[in-house]
């Protein structure tokens, strides 16, 4: 089933950010971080932060012109689902915010009155009363709070049926009906995020390069180091993925005959989502699925159909993050009950919005596979990583050892680590670029992260997926972290260690006791 594409219209979000400096400027600048807030007009701005204002306290001012966004789906055709029970790590604003009407009242003015909204049904408790358990939700609760919001003036702008949550402007005189209302689970007023990762767009890389991309010759291909790490190719003789569908939720891909060739159908969220400006995506794609052939570099899981892989692009084509766009590719995993799915975005906020959604998706039998944060920051959480049930992927070197540490050609860059890291994968790779050539991340554009990392334990997922199709992800995750290079113990740094593609699809051993089934004292 292909993704359905979402509209553009005059009514569509936009944004409008003031730059503090020239874009070529901003595009070259790899250490920086981006905060999202909401403007007075209500609409998404993303700002540089004090990274950049040294270097650009005297350069001109120049303004982005108005770009189009993905519009919220109509609600009359928006797909309201039956939410089934789940846990919602919610922060602790939510709980404050229930407590205190003053200060939720406050943080609705600084956000423009808009809020992320989640429903019950009337007679359930609160997620916060519940201790972060949610009850499930009827999609005619979910139809019942959108038509009575609706109908007393608050301004439904877009609906995340898969998790029964709306976007919504919240007039100020419905507040207090509206948090009371019993069909209300909590109210998120728009949260400011900042991205901890940066895409790297074509043109920007070009002035990075410090290397030169490889190009095969002799029509040979290459199994790259990283795919050997994960004991990938061992693996292939039982399964190269052929059964697995998962998204790449993130900067989206463009052509390369190395990689799949996915549909149209496939690719949604922003505007050329499989025809983007940035390589991240190709990078990921690369690892998770470069096909076997006589060119380039073979991924982990060669064998994923075209068809099965799904582009969801929430990042515009100058690398800023679109949370509603963000939220509505999680929503429609759900909405296409996707198995696996892997983010390549990484912020520092605790959201009650993305916990809903994290929540909802895992609660429907999929898996999330994240990468931690690139600054090497112990036991701090960045999300969605930070999530107890997604699969947090730290990084390593060509050894297997920790990338925590300084890493020569990778800059700054080096892994973060903490006790809720499960997982761990090449911090940087050999992987597809263009049609025929390959690049070594590292060497080529001083690019390493965890968002490479993570996309190798995808690739070992749907390998997995295809060998077991009858049981649950969580029960593929648990084997493949009990199969890992620990052997069933964690590191802080490593956790369960390096996946194992051949030693995740061997079945566990199973024991079958024959005899008495019960044993008595002094029995024979």
């Amino acid at each position: 089933m292909s993704l359905r594409m979402l509209a553009h219209s005059e009514g569509s979000l936009r944004a409008q950010a003031t730059m503090p400096c020239a874009h070529e400027q901003l595009e070259r600048t790899m250490d920086r971080t981006w905060e999202l807030v909401w403007s007075r007009a209500g609409t998404w701005c993303l700002l540089a932060l004090a990274s950049l204002a040294a270097g650009c306290a005297d350069a001109p001012t120049t303004s982005r012109t108005q770009r189009e966004r993905a519009a919220p789906r109509e609600l009359a055709t928006a797909t309201i689902r039956d939410v089934p029970a789940s846990r919602v790590e919610l922060p602790p604003q939510v709980a404050e915010f229930q407590a205190d009407s003053e200060k939720l009242q406050s943080a609705l003015d600084e956000s423009g009155r808009l809020a992320f909204v989640a429903f019950k049904n009337p007679t359930s408790e609160r997620i916060v009363e519940r201790r972060g358990m949610r009850s499930p939700v009827s999609r005619a609760s979910t139809r019942a709070a959108v038509e009575r919001l609706s109908a007393n003036g608050v301004e439904v702008l877009q609906l995340f049926g898969g998790a029964a949550l709306a976007l919504v402007r919240v007039p100020r005189a419905l507040f207090t009906a509206m948090r009371s209302d019993s069909l209300v689970d909590f109210i998120e007023p728009v949260p400011r995020l900042r991205s901890a990762t940066q895409p790297i767009a074509m043109d920007a890389a070009m002035s990075l390069r410090v290397g030169a991309p490889t190009m095969n010759s002799g029509g040979s291909q290459v199994t790259p180091w990283n795919v050997s790490l994960v004991n990938a190719p061992s693996a292939w003789y039982q399964s190269t993925g052929s059964a697995a569908r998962i998204m790449l939720l993130g900067t989206g891909v463009f052509p390369a005959s190395d990689n799949p060739a996915i549909p149209g159908g496939n690719c949604a969220g922003y505007d050329n989502a499989c025809n983007s400006n940035f390589l991240d995506g190709n990078f990921q794609l690369g690892i998770l699925a470069a096909r076997d052939n006589t060119v380039g570099v073979v991924g982990v899981a060669p064998g994923i159909p075209a068809s099965n892989i799904f582009v969801w692009r929430m990042f515009d084509q100058w690398g800023y993050p679109d949370v509603a766009l963000y939220y509505a590719g999680l929503n429609s995993a759900i909405e296409q009950s996707m198995p696996i799915v892997l983010v390549g975005f990484v912020h520092d906020s605790q959201c009650a919005g993305e916990a809903t959604l994290v929540g909802a998706l895992i609660a429907n039998g999929s898996v999330i596979v994240a990468p931690v944060g690139d600054r090497a920051i112990a036991d701090t959480l960045l999300y969605p990583a930070g999530f107890a049930d997604v699969v947090a992927v730290a990084g390593v070197r060509e050894d297997g050892s920790s990338a925590s540490g300084s890493i020569s050609g990778c800059g700054a860059n080096r892994s973060q680590v903490g006790t809720f890291v499960p997982l761990a994968g090449p911090f940087y790779a050999y992987t597809t670029r263009y049609s025929g050539t390959y690049d070594d991340t590292r060497a080529t554009y001083g690019y390493c992260s965890n968002v490479l990392a993570a996309a190798h334990m995808a690739g070992i997922l749907a390998l997995a997926r295809t060998t077991f199709p009858t049981w649950s992800m969580a029960g593929i995750v648990n084997h493949v972290y009990l199969t890992a290079s620990n052997g069933g113990s964690t590191t802080t740094s490593l956790g369960y260690g390096i996946p194992n593609g051949c030693s995740a699809l061997q079945n566990p051993l199973t024991v079958v006791v024959s005899g008495p089934s019960q044993l008595k004292s002094g029995g024979t």
